[in-house]
């Protein structure tokens, strides 16, 4: 997600220029990944370019709608905006009306949408349907997108997905077309009940966004929290986890992006960059691993800028999958630099290849930060936002603690200083609890939590049982609590477990007093 920068002094600005990230996030509609502790935003609002586009699939028509024909079948005519009814078929046509998609006619089996081939069906019952694996063929010039979505089995029908501003275009499977309606943001998909995984195909349109809310004209990717839906199909929940198998083309340059994400990750984790970049080769860790690292070779700092950030990555990655776990997300990864249009946005953990902020691609500590995500918040996923410190809290100790134990002291000592003062001045203003009780009932953004005092505050918190119980028995636990979890959802509540199971310390009143209160009751766990 995020990281700060060297210097204790800008950690301590990062922390009095809270109220700025408070009105950034305002003023972009909270659409920021990766804010840096060491400043904020002064509350410039971030604006939506939405550009519209005259493309489809076939290059023509608008891109706010397209005109169908109403459904006629046994039934009679389709209407506007009814609901799935109870089956049958038809051969009506779809349309696109003020935002929502009605499809097809009533027929002979009672009132039902149909698409163009005219397959009708009921409002989804299982809306929650998993989506195993999605395949995504991203163009950008034509702002065209088809996803091919591998949905698990239920014994129920119907599925539902996040869609955002995107204008579906037609929703198949291997027997033709599929009976869907959408409702604003949400797409509900008439599939059949299955004993075992199917797939559908979902061909749509998109708008291009400028707010870190979607797919940028500026030829990058930026979905995180729950913005998915404006790039593509999909469920935002971080407890959701799918593989991925990425092509995107378009732009004028080269479309970076990993080609498959062979393990399930959260939706955000899809990601791609188009600049025309050079890769650079530092190393392979000891588990055969092989660090790439980009930069754009228009920046006349850019080779340097890698090389500096880089310096500790291939032994900080390598120690995390000695000490932590096997790495999931690949055998090659790395970072790529995106000129993001503001420079307080520092990185984004979208593995296996992270995106980082050209201005701060030579900084140690976010390279590290990110690269730890692969573990925490990515390899072993948030059961709920409310979890958030599990994933920042961990990866922030995780950053600093790495980069003292490969070598890299000054940065390291820097680190920690900054967390101090960021912690310290968060105190004497907006101090929030990085620990909200409850799951699944927070707006991760609209609560504060996305904060650099999640941040600060679990990496203290995890320094402080460090020196409770020693470093060995923490990273004991935390390996341990990876190999039981990776690939699933978990919560903060899951590791303390982990962490009374394997060093007989019960650390949940230390977490509670530095993490659940506004102000922290615990510099040490006693």
């Amino acid at each position: 997600m995020k990281h700060q920068r060297g210097a204790t002094a800008r950690y301590a600005r990062a922390a009095l220029a809270i109220v700025g990230f408070a009105a950034w996030v305002d003023g972009c509609g909270g659409k920021s990944r990766e804010l840096s502790e060491r400043s904020a935003p002064g509350g410039s609002a971030g604006s939506k370019a939405d550009t519209g586009g005259s493309a489809n699939r076939n290059g023509g028509g608008d891109a706010e709608s397209e005109a169908g024909a109403d459904g006629l079948g046994n039934g009679g005519a389709g209407v506007a905006g009814s609901t799935f009814g109870s089956g049958g078929r038809s051969a009506g046509g779809s349309g696109n009306q003020a935002g929502e998609t009605t499809n097809g006619g009533d027929t002979a089996g009672g009132a039902g949408l149909t698409d163009e081939a005219g397959r009708g069906g009921e409002m989804p019952s299982d809306a929650l349907r998993h989506i195993v694996a999605t395949d995504l063929n991203i163009s950008l010039d034509t702002r065209v997108g088809v996803a091919i979505l591998t949905l698990a089995a239920s014994t129920s029908r119907g599925a539902t997905f996040e869609i955002g501003d995107t204008t579906i275009t037609s929703v198949t499977d291997d027997d033709g077309a599929l009976g869907y309606t959408t409702h604003g943001a949400t797409l509900d998909v008439d599939v059949p009940a299955a004993s075992e995984e199917l797939k559908i195909t979902i061909e749509y349109r998109f708008k291009n966004h400028e707010a870190f809310d979607g797919i940028s004209g500026r030829g990058y990717s930026f979905t995180w929290p729950y913005y998915c839906g404006n790039a593509f199909p999909c469920h935002s929940d971080p407890a959701e986890g799918t593989t991925f198998k990425l092509f995107v083309k378009g732009g004028t340059s080269i479309a970076n992006f990993p080609t498959s994400i062979p393990f399930p990750a959260p939706a955000y984790m899809a990601a791609w960059a188009v600049e025309n970049y050079f890769p650079l080769f530092p190393g392979t860790t000891k588990a055969g691993t092989q660090i790439e690292v980009f930069y754009r070779l228009g920046n006349p700092t850019g080779e340097a800028d890698a090389r500096a950030g880089t310096a500790h990555l291939v032994q900080a990655f390598d120690w995390l999958e000695q000490h932590v776990g096997p790495y999931a997300f690949g055998s090659t990864v790395g970072p790529i630099p995106v000129r993001w249009p503001d420079v307080t946005l520092d990185g984004m953990e979208h593995h296996p290849l992270w995106h980082v902020n050209e201005t701060s691609m030579s900084d140690e500590l976010v390279q590290v930060h990110e690269a730890a995500h692969g573990w925490f918040g990515n390899g072993v996923r948030l059961r709920c936002w409310e979890d958030f410190v599990l994933s920042e809290g961990t990866v922030s100790y995780l950053a600093a603690r790495v980069l003292e134990e490969v070598g890299a002291t000054t940065v390291s000592t820097a680190a920690w200083d900054g967390y101090e003062s960021t912690l310290l001045a968060g105190q004497q203003s907006d101090s929030i609890a990085a620990w909200p009780s409850g799951c699944g009932s927070i707006d991760v953004l609209a609560s504060g939590l996305f904060s650099s005092m999640t941040y600060v505050k679990g990496a203290l918190f995890f320094r402080a049982l460090e020196q409770r119980i020693g470093r060995p028995a923490l990273d004991r636990a935390l390996s341990t609590f990876y190999a039981q979890w990776v690939g699933e959802a978990a919560g903060l509540r899951d590791l303390l477990d982990v962490i009374h199971e394997t060093s007989g310390y019960d650390a949940g009143p230390c977490a509670e007093a530095w993490l659940k209160r506004v102000q922290p009751q615990a510099t040490v766990c006693d």
